[in-house]
């Protein structure tokens, strides 16, 4: 085929009706000149068929500017190279728009899972994920675990189709099929004798008595596993208390940090005060900004507190406890959200106050203190 100069000299003097001539150094521009004019066209191989564009008359300049702006945008679409690790990753790490960043818990939850139930699919190119993928890996999990990973997957595809649309993802395959499975509600609220034996428990062993539960901890741990019981907070937000967070003379607490960077202040119990400011006054707590100050970490507080072989379990069957707790004092449901820091559904919520709330919601927090106090047999 002819080539001609991509200079408007080269274009007034190409003949009437002399044919089709590609552009010199500008990929995929090409002139056809008819009997009566000369219109410009751009052409591109794509995954094995010919695209073709026509651009019209134009002056040689604006061709080669339009020509060079679409030709790229005709290539194949980069999806295919994007594996579904690096997608999830870049979403974890925020490198694109985000609206509202991840919590760090939920950006090691994130990894986690795809490391240890993604590994299969890692580096698969995100779009050549099918139906027939998320299928198969919800037969290899528990269900509840199955939707925590078909979630991610879910989220991921929908946040980077809508922050990166270079990508062209097509419809996220998971919305073809009927991916959540019902998942039974955990039943972890304590029964009476199990928040005795939480305390304290004697086990035999080895024709000895091990002593076991809270009140084998020391004063730290004691104080903070006592504060999840009185407030049902998620346990990252207790480890993270502040003093300046606790005033103990209005007996109020704020957590600062919270689910989804949501912060909330709720009322604590008469009980919970008179043991933080013992606690506090103790003279056994090394100074510190943090409630709970961590042995580990240097001017740190305590993370991801665990006491199982103490007899201790997880911190959220505490939180069940509160719950389950306010339900029995007929607690309603706004009363429930804001003890318990829950988001609101109801666009409604949103114009509460919840500071001048608090007075009303005290009895409900004392109530349920008295309640533990009777249980647990505390004077």
């Amino acid at each position: 085929m002819n080539v001609i100069a991509a200079t408007q000299k080269a274009l007034d003097a190409l003949p009437l009706d002399s044919g089709k001539f590609r552009i010199e150094g500008v990929a995929g521009l090409y002139v056809r000149s008819r009997a009566t004019s000369k219109s410009f066209l751009l052409r591109r191989r794509v995954q094995g068929r010919l695209i073709e564009a026509v651009l019209g008359p134009l002056e040689m300049k604006q061709a080669v500017k339009q020509a060079r702006a679409e030709y790229d945008a005709m290539k194949p679409a980069t999806h295919g190279k994007l594996t579904l690790s690096d997608a999830i990753k870049t979403y974890v790490e925020g490198k694109l728009t985000r609206q509202r960043p991840l919590s760090d818990t939920t950006k090691r939850l994130h990894l986690y899972n795809l490391k240890k139930y993604l590994s299969a699919l890692a580096h698969k190119p995100l779009a050549s994920i099918d139906p027939q993928d998320v299928l198969n890996l919800r037969r290899k999990l528990t269900p509840a675990t199955a939707n925590q990973v078909v979630r991610l997957l879910s989220s991921c595809w929908r946040w980077q189709r809508r922050t990166n649309p270079k990508l062209r993802l097509p419809e996220c395959p998971i919305n073809l099929v009927d991916h959540l499975q019902e998942v039974k509600e955990r039943d972890w609220a304590y029964a009476d004798s199990q928040l005795r034996a939480w305390w304290r428990s004697i086990e035999g062993k080895n024709d000895k008595q091990l002593v076991r539960g809270v009140s084998t901890l020391g004063p730290i741990k004691q104080a903070f596993w006592c504060t999840l019981l009185y407030t049902g907070a998620r346990r990252g937000s207790v480890e993270a208390l502040r003093w300046a967070d606790v005033d103990l003379d209005r007996k109020v607490l704020k957590f600062s940090t919270a689910k989804a960077h949501r912060t909330y202040t709720v009322p604590i119990a008469d009980r919970l005060a008179a043991l933080l400011k013992t606690y506090r006054d103790s003279g056994a707590v090394p100074p510190s900004p943090w409630c709970f100050p961590s042995s580990k970490i240097p001017d740190g507080h305590l993370t991801h507190s665990r006491d199982d072989k103490r007899g201790v379990k997880g911190a959220h069957h505490l939180r069940h406890t509160f719950n389950t707790a306010l339900g029995k004092l007929h607690a309603s449901k706004g009363d429930k959200r804001l003890l318990m820091g829950h988001a609101s559904s109801d666009v409604n919520d949103n114009y509460d106050t919840d500071e001048h709330l608090i007075e009303s919601l005290r009895p409900l927090v004392n109530a349920v203190a008295t309640k533990y106090a009777e249980v647990l047999k505390w004077q």
